[in-house]
């Protein structure tokens, strides 16, 4: 190996090493506490800016870094603070995430804002922000009843928006025993033809949830029985006559 090579070598390796830590600490960063003030560096130029945030009624609140205030309105939530987070850990910004709680779970909210010097921006809001790995991907839970329902967000660059990923099926993974009434299962979501039929104390396990084609509860589940055929059923069928883990 040359020295120019070997040079070379060393270089990629402690870019790695350099990204790496970079990953891990966006995941520590996570892992705060909500704050209404502190000061970071937020536009990657190595200055640490002011960073306040003001709750105020309604829903509304303020953020403040440096001289430059962003103004938001989150249904009628409560602002609890803000932690901050690396999106993209390719590259130096760091990103604020605002968290507002409402009345029921169902209402919380988190906004993603960016700094860039200049003005602040928002990337999106989310109901949860549930991993934040700097890797550009933004992964959300929501409760559905008895799982959680897991959203892909990526970040488009140009744009200076998080994208949200359409999956055709949702992994669910819940098992549960059929009460003391035989059910069937249709082959597809439109073709009621039985492909079998539960049998009463069985187990079933609920592999995935089919996406509903606009925003809303999922209706249609894929089970599959205790001799390994896959069916589909409603909602309501799950909750008549299966015993899930089912909270509120």
């Amino acid at each position: 190996m040359t020295v120019r090579s070997h040079a070379m070598s060393i270089a990629r390796r402690q870019k790695m090493c350099a990204f790496t830590v970079a990953l891990l600490a966006a995941a520590q960063t996570w892992a705060l506490e909500p704050k209404l003030q502190d000061s970071v560096d937020l536009d990657g130029d190595g200055k640490k800016e002011q960073v306040t945030l003001e709750p105020g009624t309604e829903g509304h609140f303020s953020v403040r870094v440096g001289s430059t205030v962003y103004k938001g309105r989150v249904l009628t939530n409560e602002a609890q603070g803000f932690t901050v987070v690396d999106v993209d850990a390719s590259e130096p910004r760091k990103e604020l995430l605002v968290h507002t709680i409402g009345d029921v779970d169902e209402q919380h909210r988190v906004v993603l804002l960016r700094f860039d010097g200049k003005r602040l921006s928002e990337l999106g809001t989310l109901q949860e922000a549930t991993e934040v790995k700097g890797n550009g991907i933004v992964l959300e839970d929501t409760w559905e009843g008895f799982w959680n329902r897991r959203e892909k967000y990526v970040l488009d660059a140009r744009a200076q928006k998080l994208t949200h990923v359409r999956q055709e099926l949702l992994y669910v993974g819940i098992e549960g025993t059929v009460r003391s009434k035989s059910f069937p299962l249709q082959r597809t979501r439109t073709d009621t033809t039985p492909v079998a039929n539960v049998a009463p104390g069985s187990k079933v396990l609920v592999v995935a949830a089919a996406t509903p084609d606009k925003d809303g509860p999922v209706e249609w589940y894929l089970l599959k029985t205790s001799t390994g055929l896959l069916g589909w059923a409603r909602i309501q069928t799950l909750v008549d006559e299966v015993e899930l883990p089912f909270a509120g």
